[in-house]
């Protein structure tokens, strides 16, 4: 991801940004089968990304970013997945 911090106070940040995603493979595997998917979805895909630090302790903090998709990323007529969207929290530990 590309995202910049907007230091809010001393022990708490706002982030925003970008990423960006490639796909690596795409198999689905029967029990008599594997058969690649990998040409019905997108070779890659772009989010958003908002989110906030906060420092909780003596160097240490807790973080959550969520990321909503921009683009779509399934080119099948199911639309079981359209976009990407993930929420991520996290502890940070600086030393």
């Amino acid at each position: 991801p590309v995202f910049l911090k907007f230091l809010v106070s001393p022990k708490f940040t706002i982030v925003g940004g970008t990423r960006l995603g490639f796909l690596t493979g795409g198999k689905l595997k029967t029990s008599t089968e594997t058969i690649n998917v990998k040409d019905l979805y997108a070779q890659h895909n772009w989010s958003l990304l908002i989110g906030f630090e906060a420092e909780i302790l003596n160097k240490t903090g807790i973080g959550m970013r969520y990321l909503p998709g921009l683009t779509d990323v399934d080119y099948s007529s199911n639309e079981l997945i359209k976009r990407i969207n993930s929420t991520q929290l996290y502890l940070t530990r600086d030393f």
